[in-house]
Formats: C-alpha cells, structure tokens, sequence
C-alpha cells in the first residue's frame, strides 16, 4: 500500500507532473509524468539518471550515470563579489531584528540570506580542497567529510537556539568564518575582497549589539 503525501508541479513552465509517495514500508518514490509529445524538445535528465527499461528505445544515447551535474563549481568573481554583499548587508538584519527583540525575524535572516551565502563561501572552500571533485549536497549535507574538524566544530557552533545571546554570538561566529574563507578564496582566484564593506559592517553590528535591547 501507499501514502500519497503531495503533488508537486514546481510552479513553472515544464510540462511534467509530479507525484511524491511515501510507502508504508518506510521506501519513497518521487514518480514524475512526461508528456511524449514533449520528450524529444523539453526532458532533460540529471547526470545520475539510472535507465531501468526503455521498451521503445526512447533513450538510446543516456550516458552512465555520474554526479558531473552537482559537483561543485568554481566561481566568477562577480558571483563571489555578490555572495560577500549579500552576506555583509543581510546581516545587519539580523543585527536590528535582535535589538529590536525581534527573535524570529532576526532567526529568519540569518537561518535563510546569511546562512545560504555563508555556506556558499564554505561550498567555494571544498572546491579549492578537493580540486572542485566532490558535491557540496542539499543544505550542505556533504560539508563534514570535507573540512578539518576544527572547522566543522566551529561551523556546527553557528546553529543558535532562540537565546538572545546565542543568536549573537553566531552571528559573529558566521562574520569570523566567512570573512576567514573570502579572503582564502580571493587569494586563490585573485579576486577583489572589500575588507571595507566587511569593517563597517562588522563596527556597525558591534555597535547595535550595544544598545539598548528591547524588552524580551
């Protein structure tokens, strides 16, 4: 027997239809439908496709499968320059949302802007250790295996609970990271660094720390 929890049409222009099943046996399947008529101008298979039967040889060509699709890539300069912006100004943010006494949306910006760019610095750092040859995973599930322990400590340290004090002392911890790994990744690549969007910031949400918080 079957449980289906959902329908996901991914809310685009694809043709394909997606049904999400949960057995009662503990297996899932994501089954998902192609119109033929569409097949030939607008499917794309994923690197790790696996072929399980073809009775009208509709993938002759389907190379072996392999994870090239999800490797992770170097960057451009422009995209690393963004990823640095977007960090430095989300996290003042988080900066006034926790001033403010405003936990969950300063949780908010930090578990969703900061934390994408942070861990794309940290995906950018795998890259460079392991000759960009091995996938960075959903939410960085693939990080600990590739990085010193040390690091892993530290980056598991960034994950606050909703105390006021913790949630600082992350942030923080996120800026001392980041801006640990930029600088790496800007000497490999000789990319522009701006250590003064990274200072006035940093002064900036030191300050805020410092006045005075609203009632919790």
């Amino acid at each position: 027997k079957e449980m289906i929890l959902g329908i996901d049409d991914e809310k685009n222009e694809s043709p394909s239809f997606s049904y999400l099943m949960l057995f009662e046996d503990g297996n899932r399947i994501d089954l998902t439908l192609f119109p033929l008529e569409k097949l030939k101008d607008e499917f794309t298979s994923s690197s790790l496709s696996i072929l399980l039967m073809d009775k009208d040889n509709l993938f002759p060509n389907l190379p072996s499968p392999s994870d090239i699709d999800y490797l992770i890539k170097k960057p451009l300069e422009k995209e690393f320059l963004n990823c640095c912006n977007e960090f430095w100004w989300v996290s003042t943010y988080v900066a006034k949302g926790l001033c403010r006494g405003e936990i969950s949306y300063a949780k908010d910006m930090l578990e969703n802007p900061v934390r994408s760019m942070f861990l794309k610095m940290i995906e950018w750092h795998i890259g460079i250790n392991t000759n960009f040859s091995v996938p960075f995973g959903r939410s960085g599930k693939n990080i600990k295996p590739n990085v010193s322990p040390p690091l892993w400590n530290r980056i598991i340290d960034t994950y606050p609970d909703a105390e006021l004090k913790n949630i600082w002392d992350s942030l923080f911890l996120m800026t001392e990271i980041f801006r640990e790994l930029a600088k790496d990744i800007a000497a490999q690549f000789q990319f522009y660094y701006n250590i003064d969007e990274d200072e006035k910031i940093t002064r900036y949400i030191k300050e805020v720390m410092h006045l005075p918080q609203a009632e919790q």
